[in-house]
């Protein structure tokens, strides 16, 4: 049975390599084809970037797809539309490129399908010291750590897609699985399959703070330079005061996030320093 491993990516090489390497490590249950199918939602096509660089020597097919409207939701579908192309996948399998998977990932998601009968298993996710429950059933789930019968998409099924109304500000993985279980579909969390968190990777999301922060400040400029001539002068005021708390706001989140980092990379120096 072919089962297609879906990852999206933007602005993120090294975690995208990360994740591959670790793809690439997986063990594969016997009976299953993985098939990686990639949606690459940079600015520009990164397939002769940063992801064909990491997909040298990848051990198994995959395929990739550039969509070109930016967004979760948009680039999402994209994977899957990839999928439902090239392969006759029973399963779809998600994942994020700031993550890496374990050795048993593949196995112990679909060991759960056949153990619950469910047609979405969700893996365990945080620290490796967490507990967690086994056989649980939910309502929802992300796409951070996911297996789904392909039921879900077919068109001869549910044929859901992800809604791009959630493009920008995300959620759209858990509005998409509340709407897969209103028509029926099991969802079951399970224990194995545990993704730890890696060290984030925060230059795209600083960088992407930082074009919020330019694109107000152009806003902020354009206002002040038209401010005079207009007769709602009151009104284009009140704008530029909520403008300028916005970019101070996303200065303010630029700034903690690179901070943030600073201090991870610091703790794992130490800790790799002490170690050593």
């Amino acid at each position: 049975m072919e089962v297609a491993i879906l990852i999206c990516t933007y602005k993120r090489p090294i975690g995208f390599k990360k994740l591959v390497d670790s793809l690439a490590a997986m063990t594969i249950p016997p009976g299953v084809t993985p098939v990686l199918c990639i949606a690459d939602n940079n600015p520009a096509p990164e397939i002769d970037g940063y992801i064909a660089e990491a997909m040298d020597s990848f051990p198994w097919a995959w395929h990739s797809v550039f969509e070109t409207q930016r967004g979760y939701a948009s680039a999402r579908n994209a994977s899957i539309e990839l999928g439902l192309k090239v392969c006759a996948a029973g399963y779809f399998c998600m994942t994020d490129d700031d993550e890496v998977v374990p050795k048993n990932w593949l196995t112990d998601l679909m060991a759960g399908t056949k153990e619950f009968q469910a047609e979405v298993i969700v893996g365990a996710y945080g620290a490796a010291n967490q507990s967690f429950a086994h056989g649980v059933p939910a309502q929802t789930a992300t796409t951070g750590n996911v297996c789904f019968s392909h039921r879900l998409v077919s068109p001869y099924g549910l044929n859901l897609r992800f809604n791009q109304a959630f493009d920008e500000q995300g959620g759209e993985d858990r509005d998409f699985f509340e709407r897969a279980y209103q028509h029926g579909a099991r969802i079951v969390k399970i224990r194995g399959a545990h993704i730890v968190p890696h060290e984030p990777q925060l230059g795209g999301t600083i960088a992407e703070s930082m074009a919020a922060l330019r694109s107000r400040l152009l806003a902020i400029a354009s206002l002040k330079r038209n401010a005079a001539a207009e007769h709602r002068k009151g009104f284009r005021m009140f704008r530029l005061g909520i403008l300028l708390l916005a970019s101070l706001l996303d200065l303010a989140k630029a700034g903690f996030l690179l901070l943030t980092g600073l201090i991870v990379r610091l703790f794992n120096y130490q800790k790799a320093k002490a170690e050593f």
